[in-house]
């Protein structure tokens, strides 16, 4: 009951929405004459939402289904990118290898410190007013001309368009909206702070991080929230009034230092002695549980995430479309649960990839990874050892790991491989991702082992750069640990040869990289590779379990987790 819309509570929200922006100035109200026919004029969309009791009422411009021409989409400037997985996991590592504490803050409607793109060079656009708007009480809060220009502006004129908005702000909805609203942000960060003795710089690798060498804090910023590292003093300075709050609403949690827990992004984050663990939101679990029908108490859990896909019997049919339409909710709730719970990675690439015409079989495997998760909650962990501080202390810099695995043509119908690479960082484990191979088919164990090694260095490469540049987190020569004898032997050769030049691409960049000294390649036990796991179906139950500690996955059954839980001191 407390995500039901009420109309009178709607109502009110939606004319506190409308007081917001009249507030910031957003818009302009202009006769319907006094604009040409070439004038863009858009219509309004209102997004009302109630989650946990709290109403929230967004206005927003239509512009984002508006028909462009591929030329002017060219021209657009839309991006405001988010930060990437392995920068929030470095952010984390920094923070433990520092003893500094973190800290979130929400920056209170973002998009609106902007001004609108079209305004701002001269060619504005415009935007149907909402019903909710009352011009009168517009006009009787201005002077003796406005109200006079408008005179003769009724309210049934109104509902003939007579009058319209002339966006000033950086309205919501706009296709614009999100880069303008990143230009503005940057130029607070970098430049308007400076006066205040802070000198952010932007990220070479992940342009959402910011780093001031001068107060020693790293900050990441994902669209309207800010998520930051540093000294104590420094933190509660850059985000209140002699800070960032000096120019942006923000709304600022505590500092979480040991034995606290935060939510961020929809995730608990819990801090102790070198750790911080990141717990999922429920919600996935328990709507992916609502679908399938396991919320009773009858339902029984499952040792296993996946199963193979058997389409004998009744297997091969297809399913309803109310049925399909559940399994791609399903699924999708899954693949964001999968983000933290790297154990489902495997089982859930399986699923997405029959989202389109979903089978009997399909559904099978989706209750199968429904009772997975009634066997207990999952925590996705960040890590940092002794011997890590020492390293980093050291300047020796943290040892930086990489290790890939295929399973060639696991696929029995389409006969295509599934490779996974997992990166660790210290004692963390920074990276796992698993990925059916693209193109066609691999005609060869070797070929499939040496395309996922590829993979696995292209991005082991990458994180170290983003460690050493973005974080400034020294690490050691990155290493890359597989089981193959034939891709590592390849791997050091000098150029393909007369019998792989079907392999020459993939192959070329790994012996690059080994000899350029940029990365090494070693040897090491399939059973000793944490990637082997996400490449196919689980043999057993302890399997599972002896592959999570790899995977920095722990259970929330775990002793010592629960006492963390127990104490921990909610942050707000």
């Amino acid at each position: 009951m407390d995500t039901v819309l009420n109309p009178a509570l709607t109502l009110e929200s939606r004319q506190t929405q409308l007081a917001t922006l009249a507030a910031r100035s957003l818009y302009t109200p202009v006769l319907r004459t006094a604009i040409t026919r070439s004038d863009t004029v858009f219509a309004h969309k209102w997004v009302d939402k109630c989650s946990k009791g709290l109403r929230k009422s967004r206005l927003t411009c239509a512009d984002i289904k508006a028909k462009y021409t591929s030329e002017e989409n060219d021209e657009l400037d839309v991006r405001c990118p988010t930060p990437l997985p392995e920068s929030h996991g470095l952010l984390e590592v920094k923070a433990l290898l520092r003893y500094w504490p973190t800290m979130t803050a929400d920056v209170i409607a973002a998009f609106l410190i902007g001004l609108d793109c079209g305004d701002a060079y001269g060619s504005p656009v415009f935007m149907r007013p909402p019903t909710e708007w009352n011009i009168q009480n517009w006009l009787a809060t201005q002077g003796a001309d406005v109200q006079a220009a408008f005179r003769g502006a009724t309210r049934k004129d109104f509902w003939k368009l007579c009058v319209v908005w002339r966006l000033d702000g950086n309205l919501y909805g706009r296709r614009t909206a999100g880069a303008v609203y990143r230009h503005e942000l940057e130029e607070i960060l970098t430049n308007r702070l400076k006066d205040q003795g802070y000198a952010f710089v932007r990220g070479q690798k992940d342009p959402t991080t910011y780093s001031c060498q001068i107060t020693q804090i790293w900050l990441l910023r994902r669209i309207d929230n800010f998520r930051a590292t540093g000294p104590p003093e420094a933190l509660l300075k850059l985000f209140r009034d002699e800070g960032l709050a000096k120019h942006l609403d923000l709304k600022r949690g505590d500092l979480e230092s040991l034995e606290t827990m935060v939510e961020v992004l929809g995730r608990r984050k819990l801090r102790s002695e070198g750790m911080i663990a990141t717990i999922p939101d429920n919600k996935h679990c328990e709507n992916i549980l609502r679908v399938l029908s396991l919320e009773g108490k009858d339902a029984k859990a499952h040792g296993l995430p996946s199963r193979p896909r058997d389409k004998t019997g009744t297997g091969a049919d297809a399913l309803s479309p109310e049925q399909a339409s559940k399994y791609r909710e399903a699924t999708g709730s899954a693949i964001y649960l999968s983000l933290d719970r790297r154990d489902l990675q495997f089982a859930v690439k399986e699923l997405a990839r029959h989202m389109a015409v979903p089978l009997q079989c399909d559904w099978q495997a989706l209750k199968q990874l429904g009772r997975y998760l009634l066997s207990g909650e999952m925590a996705r962990v960040t890590l940092v050892s002794d011997e890590d501080r020492a390293d980093y202390n050291s300047g020796r810099g943290l040892s930086l790991v990489a290790y890939s695995d295929s399973d060639w043509a696991g696929c029995p119908e389409t006969r295509r491989s599934t490779d996974c690479v997992c990166i660790n960082i210290g004692s963390s484990v920074l990276q796992v991702g698993c990925q059916t191979q693209p193109g066609l088919p691999r005609t060869s164990s070797s070929d499939a082992e040496l395309r996922g090694m590829s993979r696995a260095a292209r991005e082991l490469y990458f994180v170290a750069q983003l460690a050493t540049i973005d974080f400034a987190i020294p690490v050691q020569t990155p290493s890359l640990f597989a089981d193959s004898s034939v891709g590592l032997a390849i791997s050091r050769k000098l150029g393909p040869g007369n019998k792989l030049r079907h392999l020459e691409v993939c192959s070329s960049l790994v012996q690059e990289m080994v000899r350029r000294k940029l990365i090494k390649t070693y040897k090491c036990k399939g059973t000793a590779n944490p990637a082997n796991f996400l490449t196919k179906h689980a043999a057993s139950p302890a399997a599972v379990q002896e592959a999570l500690p790899a995977l920095g996955v722990i259970s929330l059954n775990e002793v010592s987790l629960q006492a963390a839980l127990r104490d921990a001191r909610l942050v707000k």
